[in-house]
């Protein structure tokens, strides 16, 4: 009868044991670096977003615009209006043609050509700070210029 106890003793603490083992494994205790991801001091980050590889250097400050915009420039009267823009990197411009004839934004640069039709629009994202100038190739005269600050 004494052993009987004991062996039922002992089953009950292997079981507990078993199950407090078990449970153990579901634990992250990879908090920390333990596991190879922090940096080491001088070392550099390249990750890639939206499609664009970005790399950061030691020290190289990085500004993030966290609040992007859409700014809109109408084509109207056979002009861009308004001629100038100032927006910030990682801002949206959005040309609506509210004229009565076909046009294109076509920027000097070559980065980007679309043709907009009547009450027609397009957008382009400004990713790196620069002056952006750019024309209608159906009315060359039509120029205007976005100030990326």
């Amino acid at each position: 009868m004494i052993y009987k106890k004991i062996i039922s003793i002992a089953i009950l603490v292997i079981f507990t044991f078993l199950l407090i083992s078990c449970s153990n494994e579901n634990i992250d205790d990879s908090v920390g670096c333990d596991d190879g991801s922090c940096l080491e001091e001088n070392e550099s980050v390249t990750t890639e977003v939206a499609g664009d590889e970005i790399s950061v250097e030691e020290n190289e400050e990085i500004v993030i615009n966290t609040n992007p915009t859409t700014k809109t420039v109408t084509l109207e009267n056979h002009l861009f209006n308004p001629l100038d823009v100032d927006i910030s990197p990682g801002d949206t411009i959005e040309w609506i043609n509210s004229d009565d004839q076909e046009h294109s934004i076509t920027f000097e640069n070559g980065d980007f050509d679309e043709q907009i039709g009547i009450d027609g629009s397009v957008k382009y994202t400004f990713s790196e700070e620069g002056e952006y100038r750019y024309f209608s190739v159906f009315e060359p005269e039509m120029q205007g210029t976005v100030f990326v600050i």
